[in-house]
């Protein structure tokens, strides 16, 4: 297994174990984010800024929740995917910028329809595409994505928790 994708796993691990601090010092110590072209770094950067907006008292939130935007936008400038586009989009959101938010939903909406393969599985093309229209104010285009999405991959538990959490933080908003 290449060595930096097995850090990348263990510093996820972390994060998902409940103690993002720890996982944020790894990522730190690691050095990943000094190099460039890492999209992951920044995919696992995004991540950990994400979880600590959630934790973050509420004048902080919109702060941290922009910075888990501008790290998801460079890992998408690196590697063009969905999943960090998709995910800079929504936080963008959460960063009280509706407008650009929108934008990067219909960004990622056209990278979808330009190269439908790119998404990850049949599940997270579904997935996100329900997201993206979620952003954009269409509900009823949404939840159709979404329940496709569910047919693709039913017992996807782990796939559909994320997307749930995702989802979560849009009803805050």
């Amino acid at each position: 297994m290449n060595p930096q994708m097995s850090h990348y796993a263990r510093i996820l691990r972390v994060a998902r174990s409940g103690a993002p601090d720890r996982a944020w010092e790894m990522l730190a110590d690691s050095g990943l984010l000094k190099k460039r072209g890492e999209a992951r770094a920044f995919t696992l950067k995004g991540r950990l800024l994400k979880d600590r907006a959630r934790r973050a008292p509420a004048d902080q939130r919109a702060m941290l929740f922009g910075e888990a935007a501008t790290a998801y936008l460079r890992a998408h400038q690196v590697d063009r995917a969905s999943y960090p586009l998709i995910n800079a989009a929504t936080l963008t959101l959460l960063a009280k910028d509706a407008v650009r938010s929108r934008e990067l939903a219909q960004q990622t909406l056209d990278l979808l329809d330009s190269n439908p393969a790119e998404a990850e599985t049949a599940y997270w093309l579904g997935a996100t595409r329900a997201e993206a229209h979620l952003l954009l104010g269409d509900g009823d285009t949404a939840q159709a994505a979404m329940r496709d999405a569910v047919v693709q991959a039913p017992k996807a538990w782990e796939d559909h928790a994320a997307t749930i959490g995702q989802f979560e933080l849009l009803a805050e908003v």
